[in-house]
């Protein structure tokens, strides 16, 4: 979702909580739950702005919350690419 466009989805507030209720939400057991946003939703919903094409890897805490455990460079994702091959 593109803050820009909020209006039409309940607006600015209501995608900013959602997107915290997500990264909340453990993903199940084994798994993990990949999220793609914008930048101005991250900047308001999570302590981090992404720049383009960055990857964020948050945690659930056990306080229905999340944290920042890792960022991924533009360039380390075709290394990460590679590694899963």
């Amino acid at each position: 979702m593109n803050l820009r466009m909020a209006h039409d989805y309940g607006g600015r507030e209501q995608i900013i909580n959602q997107a915290k209720a997500l990264l909340a939400q453990k993903p199940e057991a084994g798994g993990n739950r990949v999220i793609v946003a914008h930048g101005n939703v991250a900047r308001e919903a999570t302590p981090v702005y992404p720049d383009e094409g960055k990857g964020v890897v948050f945690e659930a805490d056990a306080n229905g919350g999340f944290k920042v455990i890792a960022r991924i460079s533009a360039d380390n994702w075709v290394r990460l690419s590679e590694t899963l091959r």
